[in-house]
């Protein structure tokens, strides 16, 4: 984990587990002979992406954007995305940042379930603790 301190902020970057993606949907019209010198690819031309979430605490708030994989992704789409069968999960982490769960307030750049999996439970539900407030920007 990563801190940076930004006047009345504290920002921690939150590594939420790890997949791995096409190379070449992520990096478009670049050429792989580029992109392959910083970023090397597996034997189905995937690269490795990491599910990076940030809590960021002021005096009276923790704000939590983005919130890793969680348990949405079928067994066919964790297989595709070389993802372990249980990905860490980031409720957990929370604690470590000196907080409870409960008490960290959720916030995403869009609601949908490959941003917010850990906000709402297979049936649509919001799911858990963390959600006293769900933005969508």
């Amino acid at each position: 984990m990563s801190r940076v301190a930004l006047g009345d902020f504290e920002i921690t970057q939150v590594r939420a587990g790890f997949y791995w993606w096409d190379g070449g949907a992520m990096f478009g019209v670049v050429p792989k002979t580029l992109w392959s010198k910083k970023y090397h690819s597996d034997e189905l031309n995937r690269v490795r992406m990491g599910f990076n979430c940030y809590v960021i605490r002021t005096d009276e708030h923790s704000i939590l954007i983005e919130t890793g994989a969680g348990d949405k992704p079928s067994t066919k789409a964790r297989e595709r995305m070389n993802m372990p069968e249980a990905a860490p999960g980031l409720p957990a982490g929370i604690p470590l940042l000196g907080g409870e769960t409960r008490q960290v307030e959720l916030t995403a750049g869009r609601l949908h379930a490959t941003r917010v999996p850990h906000a709402q439970a297979r049936n649509g539900a919001p799911e858990g603790p963390a959600e006293k407030r769900l933005h969508a920007g």
